[in-house]
């Protein structure tokens, strides 16, 4: 009896696993170089979030595994770029998904400010 519940359990999680995908990919800048702890949040056509966020590595790179197929958006942000949205990223059963993201530096106002002049 034990054989035949382990064996289901192991059949049920190899079922589970074959009908999920994944999304992975790298976020850059305009150098082309990854962005580190780039927020990267996951949501349905409607959306409504599906899972935690998650964040790009030192290298730009992430991973959002376990996902039913379907069409998901993909919200990239990061204090220092642009945000930018994907939207309708199709995820297939048993499939890994490529996403390549590029994010523009936010353009701050380097221009030096006139100081009052003491009289």
């Amino acid at each position: 009896m034990i054989g035949r519940t382990i064996f289901a359990t192991m059949l049920f999680i190899f079922f589970i696993r074959v009908q999920s995908g994944a999304i992975t990919g790298n976020v850059t800048n305009n150098r082309g170089e990854g962005i580190c702890k780039v927020k990267v949040v996951v949501t349905d056509s409607l959306g409504v979030t599906l899972k935690n966020s998650f964040l790009t590595d030192c290298d730009g790179r992430f991973d959002i595994p376990n996902l039913a197929p379907g069409k998901y958006n993909l919200q990239f942000s990061e204090k220092r770029y642009l945000p930018e949205t994907v939207l309708g990223v199709q995820v297939n059963s048993d499939k890994l998904r490529f996403i390549n993201i590029h994010l523009d530096e936010i353009k701050t106002n380097s221009l030096p400010t006139k100081k009052g002049k003491k009289k």
